[in-house]
């Protein structure tokens, strides 16, 4: 009854792709501090960013780590931008020749926009972050008004707001996507993108420099995305939550990853398969945000310096 009751509560929650976002611990918000109960009632639903993380900025109150989890929904990102990006592009290697970049974005130490400045920095490109924005649509908005001309976005947004509002308007295209490391320990593409043309980065750097891409900022740039890729939102229970609670709704949320019912309303409202990460997946990321090479810790670091 327990797995029954468990399962129903997720899959409702997915079904109205609504975060519970409840505080999962002791959290700072403006000088506010709310304590979440580990008694198994309080479940966390939130966007991750491991930026902070990796980067061990002070201001970081929580570390994720310390939380039970329950699972992840994974998410894929890619470029676009405007086809007339001086001196206008023709295909995406053209980005490594381009003299003016204006960027959109949301914060500097978000994951948005630290891989788009390593990403254009790699290229060679001079950029401009425009950041503070408060969604896609707002970015979308301004580069139709020739505001800006290059951001990303996860398929979601892509897909419902990125190809109607920028690419059907005649204004702009697909220039890449950002890499994740697969199964074999290399980065690689989404297959999904890849059928619909979307090249990695990887393959853009290569077309404009004629080898591929390497050293601290390339690996920073790799492993920040995988981080965000396959842990996009994190489902997770305070520390010192009772286990029983725990492996309950981790076992429910294996579950509704199955239901024909939950699997069509996410694809309905999203246009993307729901790809859910379990937490023998999961933990070993976290474990890996605490061991980050001190090459790559430093280009984080210095990304996200004010």
């Amino acid at each position: 009854r327990q797995n029954v009751l468990a399962g129903s509560t997720v899959r409702e929650s997915f079904h109205d792709l609504q975060a519970i976002n409840e505080c999962l611990d002791e959290q700072s918000a403006n000088g506010t501090t709310v304590v979440a109960a580990a008694d198994g009632q309080t479940l966390g639903y939130f966007t991750f960013g491991p930026i902070a993380t990796i980067a061990e900025d002070p201001a970081l109150k929580i570390n994720v780590a310390d939380f039970a989890v329950v699972g992840s929904t994974k998410s894929y990102a890619l470029t676009y931008g405007r086809k007339d990006i001086p001196p206008g592009i023709s295909k995406p290697s053209d980005l490594a020749k381009a003299t003016k970049v204006f960027v959109g974005g949301y914060s500097r130490s978000s994951l948005h926009d630290t891989r788009l400045r390593l990403s254009l920095e790699l290229l060679g490109a001079p950029y401009q972050m425009v950041t503070g924005f408060q969604t896609i649509g707002a970015i979308n908005k301004a580069m139709v008004q020739n505001e800006l001309n290059f951001t990303s976005s996860t398929l979601p947004g892509w897909t419902t707001q990125g190809i109607p509002q920028v690419v059907q308007a005649g204004v702009g295209a697909p220039m890449f996507q950002f890499s994740y490391y697969g199964p074999d320990g290399k980065p690689t593409g989404y297959a999904g993108l890849t059928k619909q043309g979307v090249p990695t980065f990887e393959e853009v750097y290569a077309d404009a420099f004629g080898k591929p891409p390497s050293g601290p900022k390339w690996e920073a740039l790799v492993l920040s995305n995988h981080l965000g890729t396959q842990m996009q939102r994190l489902i997770v229970f305070p520390k010192g939550t009772p286990d029983e609670a725990v492996q309950t709704m981790r076992k429910a949320f294996q579950d509704v990853a199955k239901d024909p019912e939950f699997i069509a309303a996410f694809e309905r409202v999203t246009s993307e398969v729901p790809d859910l990460g379990r937490p023998e997946e999961i933990e070993p990321l976290l474990a890996k945000m605490r061991n980050v090479d001190p090459a790559i810790k430093k280009v984080v670091q210095e990304s996200i310096a004010e």
